[in-house]
């Protein structure tokens, strides 16, 4: 019965190395370490909207408000260098 347990676990161990190298344990790790960052990210901005309830519907806005005031200033700096400095 080992015996009938151990030819295709055998090929399978082969072809795991051939098709991911001989550690693919530790290169499994390290290429899904930034998968498992975004995923995580995602699942967190979800539990924040979720706590806030009824009123997520004012993050966007609240969001693009920020964002545009935080912009103006950036813009009119940009303005102002380009007077300065006059591109051809």
């Amino acid at each position: 019965m080992v015996s009938a347990l151990l030819v295709p676990a055998q090929g399978a161990v082969i072809w795991c190395q051939s098709a991911f190298g001989v550690n693919g344990f530790a290169r499994a790790q390290t290429d899904a370490a930034p998968i498992v960052v975004g995923v995580a990210s995602a699942f967190g901005w979800i539990t924040v909207i979720q706590e806030i309830g009824p009123l997520a519907w004012i993050i966007p806005a609240l969001l693009i408000t920020i964002l545009i005031r935080a912009i103006k200033p950036v813009i009119s700096i940009v303005k102002y260098v380009k007077q300065i400095i006059p591109f051809q």
